[in-house]
């Protein structure tokens, strides 16, 4: 039992390790790139009057833009997860985001995005009737509107990236029982949310429900993509169409605006919609719906 435990610890310790190296070298990529978009502003006549204050430089930019930049920084997961595959026992990882993988489609990927509306959306909608949440209709540019989305997808899909279809794939590859990919890489995308603002126990434990959804959407539906899909529009829906807090975190871009708000049971004033106890109950439905429903998983072995 001793000899099993350490080994599963030392496994988890040095794929978690590759992983949060992954994410913090990506984070630095990602500064660098919202840094030249800054400076690129600046150089094109931007009316900033103190250039030491990074936040009031921010400030200054279009509200889309900044919004856009800020999720676009995560680019940086993308650039380093796809060298890290480029290491030898790294190299199958590849196939997990293309095609090979017969999952990854056109179809399940449009699911995927369906499925984050339709999970969202319910949480929002109940927020909205209990009055536990007031918005107001801000404005809508259809080109800002998609450039933001686009920005939104490279921050949804790096993180699906890092911990779907690397670390998933990693621990799935090492161990017999999938329930400790799954769980594991939820585990961790879990952790990587305890610094936003807000964050309380049962947000927590919401963040690593979703990374269970997420991880089941691989391993039932052989498809990252479809994973992606939802991680997108879920944050979009709710961050950037109604201008909630996005795991506790708020932009100023935004379709709809943010009024007042209160503690409900879909919507909490500290971490938004994941606060609440409805998205516990909604998430726990989906993961026992999706064992239920689909008993007898196809995934594609990439490491063949």
């Amino acid at each position: 039992m001793n000899t099993l435990f350490k080994k599963i610890t030392d496994s988890f310790m040095g794929y978690t390790i590759g992983t949060i190296f992954q994410i913090i070298c990506g984070s630095i990529i990602g500064v660098i790139i919202v840094s030249l978009i800054v400076v690129s502003y600046v150089a094109f006549g931007l009316n900033v009057t103190n250039y030491s204050n990074v936040d009031v430089v921010l400030s200054s930019l279009p509200a889309w833009v900044e919004t856009g930049a800020s999720y676009l920084s995560s680019i940086g997961l993308w650039v380093m997860g796809l060298l890290w595959f480029m290491r030898k026992n790294n190299r199958p990882l590849y196939k997990s985001i293309g095609t090979y993988v017969k999952g990854n489609n056109i179809k399940n990927f449009v699911i995927g995005l369906f499925v984050g509306i339709v999970l969202n959306g319910a949480c929002v909608l109940v927020s909205l009737m209990n009055k536990d949440i007031v918005i107001k209709y801000q404005g809508f540019n259809f080109i800002q509107a998609f450039l933001v989305l686009l920005c939104v997808f490279v921050q949804s899909s790096g993180e699906e990236l890092i911990c779907r279809g690397y670390l998933y794939q990693k621990l799935l590859k090492k161990y017999e029982k999938p329930i400790i990919a799954i769980v594991g890489n939820a585990l961790l995308f879990a952790l990587l949310h305890f610094s936003n603002s807000g964050v309380t126990i049962l947000s927590a434990i919401n963040i690593l429900l979703a990374g269970i959804v997420f991880s089941l959407m691989v391993y039932h539906f052989d498809s990252l993509w479809m994973a992606m899909g939802a991680h997108t529009t879920w944050n979009y829906l709710q961050n950037i169409v109604f201008g909630l807090p996005n795991s506790g975190i708020k932009m100023r871009y935004s379709i709809f605006k943010l009024t007042s708000a209160r503690d409900g049971i879909a919507y909490t004033k500290s971490f938004g919609v994941e606060g609440s106890l409805m998205v516990t109950l909604l998430f726990i439905l989906v993961i026992g719906g999706v064992i239920f429903l689909k008993k007898n998983p196809h995934t594609t072995d990439i490491w063949k």
